[in-house]
C-alpha cells in the first residue's frame, strides 16, 4: 500500500512543485529532488542496518514514523502557502 501510495503521489508532487517555480529553474529543482531521493535510497539502507542489527526493529520504525509525520507537515506548510508570482 505504501509503494502503491508513492508511486501515485511523487509524479503529482513533482508537477505541483514545478508548477510553482519560474521555469528556467525546473531542470534543477526535479534534479535536486531527485538527487535527494538517491541519496535517500543510498544511505538509508546503511543506516537502517546498523540500527536494526544494534537495536533491533523499533527505533527504524518510530524513526521511520517521525519522518512521514515531518514530510507531511512541510507538505501541509507548503501547499496552504499561496504561489510566488514573482522571480525566485
Amino acid at each position: 500500500l505504501r509503494a502503491a501510495l508513492a508511486n501515485t503521489a511523487t509524479p503529482l508532487y513533482d508537477a505541483w512543485v514545478l508548477g510553482r517555480i519560474p521555469a528556467n529553474l525546473r531542470p534543477a529543482l526535479i534534479g535536486l529532488i531527485n538527487g535527494a531521493y538517491s541519496i535517500g535510497y543510498f544511505v538509508a539502507p546503511a543506516i537502517s542496518t546498523g540500527l536494526q542489527a544494534r537495536y533491533g526493529f523499533a527505533p527504524v520504525f518510530w524513526l521511520a514514523t517521525a519522518c512521514y509525520v515531518l514530510a507531511v507537515a512541510a507538505n501541509y506548510d507548503l501547499l496552504r502557502r499561496p504561489p510566488r508570482t514573482t522571480g525566485v
